[in-house]
């Protein structure tokens, strides 16, 4: 397109031959023009007279506009969450991870991340011999071996960082009474167990029923899950004795699938397994549980665009089929990714590199914009495996692009989520094993301040390929405009990447690096 437009403008100039007058009169008007046409002002024909306007149509440019007047909620700060996959004693510089992960905590919302306790040791799984199941009345004091560990390792770096917590209990190998007394022990100062072993626990207030309770792997599944309504009907016994444990409400979920294409071994499937889950637990389930790993029917191995089209196809899932389903229930049922990563253990590069720093920030965005309840990064350490997101080398001192993006995040957003569209954003086309899907090289969502003073919208280029050039309305004229972006010039490729923050002259419009994490701040 340029070298078409330079050699319309280079034809014109030599048919009228007054270069020096074009060069005068020539005007691009891109601020006050429609999007993406540029208008130039020629001589007329003759050489005299006023100049005759030509407007040069470069197709439909993208629109992104906020309206921070339409407030639809408040901002969730368990969007910003991660999974323990570690036994205390064998967590290398675990204080220096834990104060590096301080830098986390968002300064919106409610002003505290979420930290996933549980995780895959709760039920066991039957393709490890040495996990059987975790009790935890018989983990006191052991702190070095793993899966089993004391509880308190898991609640007291909790409070090292400032995080809330929520629990998974064991529900494949264990009981409702042995759920009850977990619940008990973390809410009541009085506790037998907790007499006998302190804690510092000030009461949790969110717990998971099983860890991908539906898949065969997992200890108990035969038994207890070998089907939605089996899993349902027991669930429902659970959910009963925790409640009565605690020493106020509590949120309880459910495991709803294995990944993100919401199914399970024997289990029905999609907005199937939703109503079953639902009806067979009634009014003791708060939530359902989805783990946003890459596993739509195109993901090919190998193949990272496919990777990072899963969160358009869980957008479409959520949209088409999960929520019309819980909705046609009638029950006021929450949605919660209590598991991500990009899922690449055998591509550390781009697992915890810039690539898994967009899929992070992909994940999140979704979340945001389907008002999920939880969010969490799989994981805060596992020595240094590809799935241990936030340090290289385990070291404190050398954070991950995905570190970065969080940090970025819980520093410059707001309290409350507004509305958001994005209008002729292009797309590419994701081929892979079993279908296509048409995605967006841009995602979106926006938040503002509590007074209004302050816009924000976070804004993912997905592509690897191109920037995005963009007109940016944020619903007033603002006095000042910051944008914090996060890239490299190596895109997908690159290992760490880093923050600049830079005042921004027009939004009219403005370029998204490829590549790249952008939070643009807006001031009235």
């Amino acid at each position: 397109m340029r070298k078409r437009l330079a050699l319309l403008i280079g034809m014109i100039v030599a048919g009228c031959g007054t270069a020096p007058a074009l060069q005068e009169t020539m005007t691009l008007t891109m601020a006050t023009a429609e999007p993406a046409k540029l208008a130039f002002a020629f001589p007329s024909p003759r050489g005299f007279g006023l100049p005759v306007p030509v407007a040069l149509d470069l197709g439909p440019m993208p629109t992104l506009k906020v309206a921070p007047q339409t407030i639809l909620g408040r901002s969730n700060s368990h969007l910003l969450g991660w999974c323990r996959n570690h036994v205390t004693g064998h967590c290398d510089n675990l204080n220096g991870k834990l104060v590096a992960m301080r830098e986390l905590q968002p300064t919106w919302g409610d002003g505290k991340a979420l930290y996933r306790i549980g995780h895959g040791i709760t039920d066991g799984r039957s393709d490890y011999a040495y996990m059987t199941g975790y009790h935890f009345e018989q983990c006191w004091n052991v702190r070095d071996q793993y899966p089993y560990d004391d509880i308190r390792g898991g609640i007291e770096e909790a409070d090292a960082m400032g995080a809330d917590q929520i629990h998974v209990v064991n529900f494949g190998t264990s009981d409702p009474q042995e759920a009850a007394r977990y619940v008990s022990y973390l809410d009541h100062v009085g506790d037998a167990n907790r007499l006998r072993y302190p804690s510092t626990a000030a009461g949790a207030r969110l717990f998971e029923l099983g860890n991908e309770i539906a898949m065969k792997r997992e200890r108990g599944h035969e038994t207890w899950a070998p089907d939605e309504k089996v899993y349902a009907a027991r669930a429902r016994e659970f959910a009963l004795a925790m409640r009565q444990a605690a020493d106020g409400p509590i949120q309880i979920g459910a495991v709803a699938s294995v990944n993100s294409n919401w199914e399970g071994d024997g289990w029905s499937g999609g907005a199937d397994t939703v109503k079953h889950l639902i009806e067979g637990m009634g009014d003791q389930v708060d939530f359902l549980i989805f783990h946003g790993y890459p596993a739509w029917p195109v993901v090919r191995e190998g193949d990272l665009a496919s990777v990072l089209a899963q969160n358009e196809w869980n957008r479409k899932q959520l949209e088409d089929v999960i929520w019309p389903a819980i909705q046609a229930t009638g029950r006021p049922v929450g949605i919660a990714n209590t598991e991500f990563s990009t899922n690449l253990y055998s591509d550390p590069l781009h697992a915890r590199g810039m690539f898994g720093a967009l899929f992070a920030a992909d994940s999140v965005a979704l979340a945001m914009n389907q008002r999920l309840l939880a969010a969490a990064e799989f994981c805060f350490s596992h020595d240094d495996h590809a799935d241990a997101g936030f340090f290289y080398d385990d070291d404190p001192a050398r954070p991950t692009p995905i570190y970065a993006f969080e940090r970025m995040l819980a520093k410059h957003w707001g309290d409350v989520r507004v509305a958001a569209t994005a209008t002729e954003v292009p797309t590419q086309t994701v081929t892979g094993a079993r279908g296509q899907i048409q995605l967006p090289l841009l995602a979106t969502t926006a938040a503002a301040s509590q007074d209004g003073s302050r816009a924000y919208m976070l804004v993912v280029n997905r592509s690897n390929d191109q920037e995005v050039r963009c007109r940016v309305d944020f619903g007033f004229p603002p006095a000042g405009v910051t944008a914090y972006t996060l890239a490299s010039p190596l895109g997908w490729d690159a290992k760490d990447a880093s923050v600049t923050t830079q005042a921004v002259a027009s939004l009219a419009p403005y370029g998204f690096q490829r590549a790249s994490v952008t939070i643009l701040e807006a001031r009235r």
